[in-house]
């Protein structure tokens, strides 16, 4: 046994260096293993061994299910519902058929009417006036500041169809008379219905009876300075109201209201006989 070399340290320090030799490293200052190893310690011998191993698929049994079974299943399984996508389809589908019908249908006629028109070239009834005569006007007192007009007029109009192909049935003829914008008298043309040819026409005599009609100043003072001597002549406004009945043939007609309208000069009562007119 070699001798022992003197040392230079404590006593103390000399006996944890020899103690430290005789045990080793404390577990503080010793390596820290690995974690697999580690891990192996802690598991069982039986999952170490068994972890390097590919985990095995479960057997599936093949058997053939009874009629029991089978209804269990059923009667366990919800009722099918149908999606609601599949409901509205046909809905959709139907309102969208409707709507293209509809729309065809309203092309077709229009594409009829623009037929029609240009081959038969459609005018409304004309209304010309022949004579007229302002028999009687003057104005009256109510009462108070207010004036009334009493007047008649007698008109011989003549209603005219100005188609060549096409044949006019007047189903109701008015004819309204004016003064200064406002209506002073109205009459219903008979008898009727008036039917015209193609390029046919008719006289209508139509008695004009004005009673009692309500005046504003402004009218007064402008109807008594046209009938007043030397004053200029009387204007008065005829309109007329026809519903009329187009006959293209025998199967197609077209019904409307024509409004054809003149304007009268006529001369001072009681022989106010016609001067001029414009359509």
């Amino acid at each position: 046994m070699a001798p022992r070399r003197p040392s230079y340290l404590p006593e103390r320090q000399r006996g944890m260096m020899e103690e430290k030799q005789r045990h080793g490293p404390p577990a503080a200052d010793r390596p820290a293993p690995p974690p697999d190893a580690a891990m192996k310690e802690e598991l069982p011998a039986t999952l170490v061994e068994s972890a390097g191993k590919r985990p095995s698929r479960p057997k599936l049994r093949i058997g053939t299910l009874t009629d029991d079974d089978v209804g269990a299943f059923q009667h366990d399984r919800p009722p099918p519902t149908r999606p609601r996508k599949k409901m509205r389809r046909p809905m959709a589908l139907c309102w969208m058929d409707c709507c293209i019908l509809f729309w065809l249908l309203v092309i077709a006629v229009d594409v009829a009417v623009l037929v029609v028109f240009l081959v038969y070239h459609p005018k409304a009834p004309q209304l010309r006036v022949i004579s007229a005569t302002l028999n009687e006007g003057r104005i009256d007192k109510l009462g108070g500041d207010a004036r009334a007009l009493n007047a008649n007029v007698t008109v011989l109009a003549a209603i005219s169809n100005p188609n060549t192909n096409i044949s006019i049935v007047l189903r109701y003829v008015q004819l309204d008379l004016y003064f200064d914008d406002s209506v002073i008298g109205t009459q219903a043309v008979w008898p009727a219905p008036v039917q015209e040819a193609p390029r046919g026409s008719v006289l209508r005599r139509v008695h004009l009876v004005v009673s009692n009609v309500t005046m504003t100043p402004e009218a007064v003072f402008v109807w008594q300075n046209a009938t007043a001597k030397g004053g200029g002549p009387v204007a008065l406004q005829l309109a007329g109201r026809f519903y009329t009945q187009l006959n293209f043939g025998q199967w197609f007609m077209c019904r409307y209201w024509a409004k054809p309208q003149f304007t009268l000069w006529l001369d001072p009562p009681p022989s106010g006989a016609l001067r001029r007119s414009h359509c």
